[in-house]
């Protein structure tokens, strides 16, 4: 049985909310900006594990490579930035020689510079 990645789910959440038209409490702009971000990103984390892995989702590892590594679902994590909570999924890796760490998770995450500076502002404004 075939799963949906969490990527097409998203593409799915963003043709469903083009074509419905529902608008929310938020601004439609933000909301967009958010679900493109979120498909961006999912993307990306789900090409670097078929890069670490060296093949793609569903094809048979080569019998020349005994410990390939499989993939073994995702983990829920998110990612806060200026227009809000990003929820991504992070692909999880099994059976590899050496563990699994995704560089960009770690650079997204250690990189919030906009969300600092916005908050350093607004407290000196006043408007914490």
């Amino acid at each position: 049985m075939f799963r949906i990645p969490p990527s097409e789910r998203v593409k799915q959440a963003i043709n469903n909310l083009l074509q419905t038209g529902i608008y929310t409490n938020e601004g439609i702009t933000s909301l967009l900006v958010r679900l493109g971000a979120q498909r961006l990103i999912q993307e990306l984390l789900e090409q670097e594990v078929t890069d670490f892995l060296g093949r793609e989702r569903y094809e048979r590892k080569p019998e020349d490579q005994p410990n390939g590594g499989l993939r073994n679902g995702y983990k829920t994590r998110h990612i806060d930035c200026a227009e809000g909570r990003i929820p991504v999924e992070l692909p999880q890796v099994r059976n590899t020689e050496e563990p699994y760490r995704s560089r960009l998770m770690e650079f997204l995450l250690g990189n919030s510079d906009v969300l600092e500076k916005l908050v350093v502002e607004m407290y000196a404004r006043g408007l914490s």
